[in-house]
């Protein structure tokens, strides 16, 4: 999953790697991942991934630390970075 430094990061690489965050939040917890398909990757930058809610429940859910927590562990598992996880709510 990892994207090479040089490598430009596609549309594809980009939904390719949103499928796999929410593949592995499965095995942490099965209800992020269902609030997770309802949400969309906005953003991928190698630093910050920014994620964007439909609602302002799904916000909250995502924004809860303990699942922040999870969502980093996982973005560094697949990508070998530390990356910064926010979440929009979307306008």
């Amino acid at each position: 999953m990892h994207a090479s430094p040089n490598e430009e990061i596609t549309k594809e690489w980009q939904a390719a790697l949103w499928s796999h965050i929410i593949s592995e939040m499965k095995t942490h917890n099965h209800t992020i991942a269902g609030v997770l398909r309802g949400c969309t990757l906005k953003k991928y930058d190698r630093k910050v991934l920014i994620i964007e809610a439909g609602f302002p429940f799904h916000k909250e859910r995502l924004d809860d630390m303990k699942t922040r927590d999870a969502l980093s562990k996982i973005c560094k598992l697949l990508t070998g970075k530390d990356v910064q996880v926010t979440v929009e709510l979307k306008s």
